[in-house]
């Protein structure tokens, strides 16, 4: 189901990557971090928002666009018990609404729930910083790089 409200940056989503994209792109359902404030585009009837996908296989070699996430800015749900969870901040994507929708949580009384859920303020900071050397922006921030 489409989102119907322009989430806040840091809010964990499920998007779904599996059409349109080719591998090495995302191709499957996975969460996702919104990185992206509320912003018109050229089209207003057309709603898309910058995201930075979640998963639970540890980089190869660690750089410094992957971002180790705090265990309170997962949902519960998404929890796998003992593995890490990381940003991959250099398959930052902008996706439509139609791709994603709330975290799903269990069952109460046979009626299903969704949970809205933030990263921390700190993991939001990083990711941002991860951003910037993804961009290749870090001139913005050291002079010396």
């Amino acid at each position: 189901m489409a989102l119907t409200f322009f989430p806040d940056p840091g809010t964990v989503l499920m998007c779904d990557f599996t059409t349109g994209f080719r591998e090495p792109e995302m191709v499957k359902k996975r969460p996702v971090i919104v990185v992206s404030h509320k912003f018109q585009t050229t089209r207003p009837e057309v709603s898309v928002c910058t995201v930075v996908p979640i998963s639970t296989v540890r980089p190869t070699k660690i750089e410094r666009w992957h971002h180790r996430l705090a265990e309170d800015s997962i949902p519960v749900p998404l929890r796998e018990m003992g593995k890490e969870s990381w940003a991959k901040c250099d398959l930052v994507v902008s996706v439509a609404f139609h791709r994603l929708d709330k975290v799903r949580s269990a069952r109460i009384d046979g009626v299903r729930t969704w949970i809205q859920h933030t990263v921390t303020s700190e993991d939001l900071q990083s990711i941002q910083r991860c951003l910037i050397y993804v961009l290749n922006m870090q001139h913005l921030i050291d002079p010396t790089e």
